[in-house]
């Protein structure tokens, strides 16, 4: 049974991380949410050299991806769900689905098909218990 969900997404208010975690709360989740964008800035503040920002980026995603892999160790989901045009290594993602997690779902702008899944695992669980 999932009990508890980390949303790896960005925040800002025209991506669709906060649509997301409107549509977890709607299945009755509080997932702990991991914001891609904010993790990138703590990092690193871009800035007006092109050449320098191509240097540093992929060392601040290695931070990022560290980062998020320390907080899926401490917090322990059972379901990962991690929105797909985010700087995750490939290697963090297979970390995280051979870990012992419980499961990694990558997804894009459809959320339904997420928000579908939940509300099938809600109504089982519940039926299981009665």
């Amino acid at each position: 049974m999932i009990k508890k969900i980390m949303l790896v997404a960005s925040f800002k208010h025209s991506e669709p991380g906060p649509l997301y975690l409107e549509s977890l709360r709607k299945t009755g989740y509080d997932p702990l949410c991991f914001d891609m964008k904010k993790e990138n800035d703590k990092v690193y503040n871009r800035t007006r050299n092109p050449l320098i920002d191509n240097l540093v980026n992929p060392y601040v995603v290695r931070i990022m991806n560290n980062r998020l892999l320390s907080m899926v160790n401490k917090f322990k989901p059972d379901l990962v769900l991690v929105q797909k045009d985010l700087s995750i290594d490939q290697e963090t993602i297979e970390e995280i689905k051979n870990g012992a997690y419980g499961q990694l779902h990558m997804f894009d702008g459809d959320f339904k098909l997420v928000e579908k899944m939940l509300l099938t695992e809600k109504t089982a669980a519940m039926a299981e218990n009665s």
